[in-house]
């Protein structure tokens, strides 16, 4: 009887393991790419989903040299500010880079982002050279960390 439970409770674990999600390169790099859409179409709600509630994005203006650490909430502020006051927002990402880390519980992006609006009927742009880390909570995948270097 005890070999038995155990070969159910083994079993039952192992399937469980199988059919966990996992932080493939295809599927990381088609939530970033969600991401950004996430921005360019206003989806604050998507975007809540999308960063853990511990999430760290740092920031560091190349120009200015000057760097500086946002929580969650922050960048959401930024972000909804940058709605505020700009529009027809464009991302393209290129160079997107793929490293799994954990076993496929967290990964990390490495890639480079053109960004545009315009903002008080000016054009602006800037790039950033980024390292995005994603992680899976309760199976679904989560930005951990963001960090960026930017040219503005």
């Amino acid at each position: 009887m005890k070999k038995m439970l155990s070969v159910l409770l083994c079993a039952a674990f192992c399937s469980q393991s199988a059919f966990a999600e996992s932080l493939t390169a295809r599927k990381s790099q088609r939530f970033i790419k969600d991401f950004y859409q996430a921005i360019q179409k206003r989806d604050e709600n998507k975007l809540n989903t999308m960063l853990a509630d511990d999430a760290k994005i740092n920031i560091y203006l190349l120009k200015m040299e000057q760097g500086f650490t946002l929580t969650k909430s922050d960048y959401l502020q930024q972000v909804k500010s940058a709605w505020h006051f700009g529009r027809n927002e464009k991302y393209q990402l290129k160079d997107i880079k793929y490293t799994l880390t954990q076993a496929g519980l967290s990964a990390s992006l490495t890639l480079k982002v053109n960004e545009s609006r315009v903002v008080f009927e000016e054009n602006l742009s800037q790039e950033h050279e980024m390292l995005v880390d994603l992680v899976l909570i309760d199976e679904q995948i989560k930005i951990a960390a963001l960090k960026t270097k930017t040219t503005f």
